[in-house]
């Protein structure tokens, strides 16, 4: 009998304090107002094209022996608080196995090496100066830019051994896994 009124207890206590409060009934909050589209003018999208990274690139291949020795330098500059960063691209081939691979169907992949410069760009006058982080182990590099005739627009830089930095595309940032 003792055990019965024990659990008649809690069984009305449970009742008791798991009643649920009739609250008020509020209405749901209003939905969230749309941002303002923000459109912007052709001047200032004219400024922002122009003010984009600019990208140039340099491609050269030297014969010695029998390999043929490639070399791609790109040059990224006009990011925000002037940084800026040369890459330098190098592979070797040989063309014979080249030639030899395509016949029979097949594809040589050549191993490229990739060296990152880090460093800053100065503009003044026309010259295009970047100065590595490390300058231990690089040297500065100076440009001379050359605009198209009529317009502002950049046409090539050239740098100190008349070599022509023609406008390229610049590297897609890659992510790996």
């Amino acid at each position: 009998m003792k055990n019965l009124y024990l659990i008649f207890l809690l069984l009305l206590s449970t009742m008791v304090f798991a009643q649920k409060k009739t609250g008020k009934k509020l209405p749901p909050p209003p939905p969230p107002e749309p941002p303002a589209v923000i459109e912007y003018s052709e001047e200032y999208k004219t400024l922002l094209q122009e003010d984009s990274n600019k990208c140039f690139v340099l491609k050269e291949e030297e014969k010695k022996e029998s390999l043929i020795h490639y070399t791609e330098t790109l040059i990224e500059s006009g990011w925000p608080s002037k940084n800026a960063r040369i890459i330098k691209t190098t592979s070797t081939a040989d063309p014979v196995k080249v030639e030899e691979a395509e016949k029979k169907g097949y594809l040589i992949m050549n191993t490229q090496t990739m060296q990152f410069i880090e460093g800053v760009s100065t503009l003044e006058k026309n010259i295009l100066t970047f100065t590595p982080e490390k300058k231990d182990r690089f040297s500065t590099e100076v440009f001379k830019i050359f605009y198209k005739p009529k317009s502002k627009k950049v046409n090539y830089l050239e740098n100190a051994k008349h070599q022509k930095f023609i406008e390229g595309k610049c590297l897609e940032p890659t992510v790996s896994m």
